[in-house]
């Protein structure tokens, strides 16, 4: 069963950084996950709920709308279980991530942008359209399926607590759906209250500019590019989400 492959990821001390910055500095390798990274737990959860509640059938097709990472996870764990996947990708989305999609069996539809539901040539907008126009479909819908926190609430976060005999005190996470970060927040928060949670985004993005109460402007935020993370739209739930919450 692929979910047993899934987590249980190594927490290795850096010893250049450690060395450097005179403390423990330890890294998560996602990388030893069947997708290589902390998406397939995210996606193992998404899928699982689906099928349990029978959101789709036999033989279906899993939808998603994804930089790269998710869609990867989706698409080989939806093959492993006898699944097809359609993955709807922006225009930066690297050659070597259409390949890998493509080892798995996914369908693949490169979009203009990635600019949220309500931008009608955005991947999340097209997936969404695709998934409600189409029999046996199910969009996964990584930005707003609670499943995503779920799946780092529930293994992520305990992993770093029991991997670090409970003394871990900062977590630093990337910021892309805010998924990983809300529910390894969450988790480590209730542990231990003191613990702090920084979420790594590009300098000047959307976030930034929410986290300092700066208006977001209403053409298209510019800021430096790195892959996966930053985003140029706020959606409306994550501003309620606890991790928002750890910056303050």
């Amino acid at each position: 069963m692929v979910r047993d492959f899934i987590g249980n990821t190594p927490l290795r001390r850096d010893e250049y950084l450690s060395m450097r910055y005179n403390t423990n500095i330890l890294i998560k390798e996602e990388f030893h996950n069947p997708g290589k990274s902390s998406k397939d737990r995210a996606a193992w959860f998404m899928v699982e709920d689906a099928i349990k509640t029978n959101k789709i059938a036999p033989g279906g097709t899993f939808v998603e709308a994804s930089s790269g990472n998710t869609g990867i996870s989706i698409a080989l764990i939806a093959k492993k279980l006898g699944y097809k996947a359609k993955i709807f990708v922006s225009a930066s989305c690297s050659d070597e991530k259409i390949d890998l999609l493509k080892s798995y069996g996914a369908e693949i539809q490169q979009c203009d942008n990635s600019n949220g539901l309500h931008v009608f040539n955005s991947t999340q907008y097209l997936a969404q359209n695709y998934s409600s126009n189409t029999e046996n479909t199910y969009f996964t819908n990584q930005y707003y399926n609670s499943n995503n926190i779920k799946a780092h609430y529930k293994t992520t976060g305990p992993e770093i607590w029991t991997q670090t005999n409970g003394e871990v005190t900062h977590v630093l996470v990337g910021v892309g759906t805010g998924g990983s970060i809300s529910g390894i927040g969450r988790y480590l928060k209730e542990q231990n209250p003191k613990v702090k949670i920084f979420g790594i985004e590009p300098k000047d993005s959307v976030y930034s500019l929410y986290m300092q109460n700066i208006p977001i402007p209403d053409e298209e935020a510019k800021f430096d590019s790195i892959e996966g993370i930053g985003r140029t739209f706020i959606r409306e739930h994550l501003t309620k989400m606890p991790w928002m919450k750890f910056f303050r």
